[in-house]
């Protein structure tokens, strides 16, 4: 049980701002009779610290009947089946992991939490292991129905037991939730959602938090004595603050505040580890008063991580900074042609890249499937060097337009030369992150993408910023990006920043869907990400250096062990496209 943290003061007393370690938090945890856990998913130091949380739970019962109630967010009401089928011993975890992702559209990554379903799964019948969310197909309903038929369906499926037990949120629970999903501070006054699109989705949230309090209570009211201890497992987004799950527990009377506990999380990377806790004190309580006295929990807990979205961004940015600067020199026109031939290019969008070919960075083609007309608004997301943007900007022609973003300035620059270049009145590029895109809401008719969303730390965060920008009525994305085959790589291994971000295949569309997007497709017809070249099509008559031209990721030295692995078992590109 001894994680390398536990000897680190990793916990954060959340009412004071003094540091602690695990010791002081597992001598809190054994006065409580429920803990919440408000988790970031998947992160190996915040599984350890939940798999701490249950044993200190386990041996505080000592030698009392008691049984500890382990309710968790990863599992659908709907199929507690499944998850009695693994608790019993019928199904490995292995074979419960591919039932589930066959069978559920949940998208956890659960063998990320191997050690703590098996330590649970070894302590069965002491601890009781409980799904606590609606099916994600379920919740989307309460997007589109009225509350008292979300709640009749609910009581018809044994979600809730009564009407009152779904409860709507507050306008300050609403503002924390805004603030979760855009990245505006909860404290910040005006809200960014102007479209009132996330006041669309957050009775799904509500329904969620109803659903597990309902458990919890439901767990209480039937315990068999005051031995009984419980714990609730769920993303921090339904706990922080004491909004959500906590809240609606609270609500039913079926337990004293004085008896629960909350922990949450915090990227390590926002840790102040050199300061000392007086200090430390004062600036965490500027903190309280900037959200408003209210506190994310009782106690805190910083795990560490590679890097932060930012820092990746900046690592990103920089990687192909440095190929803008050699863009203009000349490259393999031959082998260019012959890349994007192969991934589905016509003749005549080849020849619109012209001389610009070989500056081609695309993963896939993402203009099969954006059915591009005259006269649209195109925004392409990640632009690059432009031979996207060049090639939709024939295809809309000059009444219509065409926008491209990229984090690179560099290939800004480069791209927005070429367009001079070329004449082209109706392209523009401009310096910009994904994941707040500069367009009003509603303002172009079709999103195309070429390699960038492999590169975006916070996936769900840039697709929310499509469906934003997109017209309602008959708004288009396509999407052409590297997927994962598996939900994790080989931490043994040096992977790019690339890799390292790439999104599980299984994940996209429950992702997408959830977004609200509809007429969802996954195309994988050019799924490779090994492509052999035809060596009649690679230029070799000496008209151009190679060397000159700068390369990332697979091309450069530090990433030459990659050669040895067979990319097409670990990734795979696709073209995602669907409507608004």
């Amino acid at each position: 049980m001894k994680a390398k943290w536990m000897d680190e003061k990793r916990v954060l007393c959340a009412k004071s701002g003094h540091r602690l370690g695990w010791s002081d938090l597992d001598k809190r945890l054994s006065a409580k009779r429920l803990v919440y856990i408000g988790e970031h998913h998947a992160q190996p130091e915040v599984v350890e610290l939940e798999l701490a949380i249950v044993d200190s739970m386990l041996r505080s019962l000592g030698g009392q009947n008691g049984s500890l109630y382990v309710v968790m967010e990863h599992f659908p009401m709907d199929r507690q089946d499944l998850l009695s089928k693994y608790l019993s011993g019928s199904l490995e975890l292995n074979e419960f992991h591919e039932s589930y992702q066959a069978e559920t559209k949940e998208g956890h990554k659960l063998l990320a939490y191997e050690h703590l379903l098996e330590y649970v799964k070894a302590h069965q019948p002491k601890i009781r292991l409980l799904a606590g969310f609606p099916p994600r197909p379920f919740s989307r309903i309460a997007m589109n129905e009225t509350r008292e038929t979300v709640a009749e369906k609910a009581i018809e499926l044994g979600f809730l037991t009564t009407e009152e037990e779904l409860i709507p949120g507050s306008d300050l629970h609403y503002q924390f939730f805004e603030g979760l999903i855009s990245g505006r501070p909860f404290a910040q006054s005006s809200p960014s959602d102007v479209d009132g699109n996330f006041r669309k989705i957050f009775p799904a949230q509500t329904l969620k938090d109803s659903v597990m309090a309902a458990m919890v209570t439901r767990c209480i009211r039937s315990s068999t004595g005051p031995e009984d201890k419980f714990i609730a497992i769920c993303g921090s987004g339904h706990c922080e603050y004491g909004f959500g799950v906590p809240e609606r527990v609270e609500s039913s009377g079926v337990i004293g505040k004085d008896e629960t506990l909350t922990v949450t999380v915090r990227d390590g990377d926002s840790y102040p580890k050199d300061e000392n806790d007086a200090t430390f004190s004062k600036n965490f309580e500027s903190y309280q008063e900037d959200q408003h006295c209210l506190l994310p929990g009782d106690f805190i807990f910083f795990y560490g991580t590679h890097a932060n979205d930012e820092q990746i961004k900046e690592e990103i940015a920089s990687a192909y900074d440095k190929v803008g600067e050699t863009a203009n020199r000349r490259g393999d026109h031959k082998k260019a042609r012959y890349m994007m031939s192969l991934l589905g290019y016509s003749n005549s969008q080849i020849d619109v890249a012209g001389e610009d070919v070989y500056n081609f960075q695309g993963v896939g083609n993402p203009h099969k499937h954006a059915d591009l007309a005259a006269g649209h608004q195109v925004l392409d997301i990640g632009s690059g060097l432009g031979v996207d943007s060049f090639i939709a900007a024939d295809a809309v022609g000059p009444q219509g337009q065409v926008i491209g973003i990229d984090i690179s300035q560099n290939e800004v620059a480069h791209a927005l030369v070429r367009a001079k270049m070329r004449a082209l009145d109706h392209v523009h590029f401009e310096h910009a992150d994904m994941e707040q895109i500069p367009l009003p809401s509603g303002s172009v008719d079709r999103v195309i993408s070429n390699g960038a969303f492999c590169l975006a730390p916070n996936k769900e965060k840039a697709f929310r910023e499509i469906h934003r920008v997109l017209k309602s009525e008959g708004g288009r994305f396509s999407v052409a990006c590297s997927t994962l085959l598996h939900d994790h790589l080989d931490d043994k291994v040096k992977w790019p920043v690339c890799l390292r971000v790439f999104m599980p295949l299984s994940q996209v569309k429950t992702l997408l869907s959830d977004i609200g997007f509809t007429d969802l497709q996954v195309d994988m017809s050019d799924s490779k990400m090994s492509l052999e070249i035809d060596p009649q099509f690679v230029d070799r008559d000496g008209e151009f250096d190679p060397r000159g031209r700068k390369r990332i990721h697979f091309g450069s030295e530090e990433f030459q062990h990659l050669q040895d692995l067979d990319m097409n078992e670990i990734c795979a590109r696709v073209v995602i496209s669907g409507r608004k």
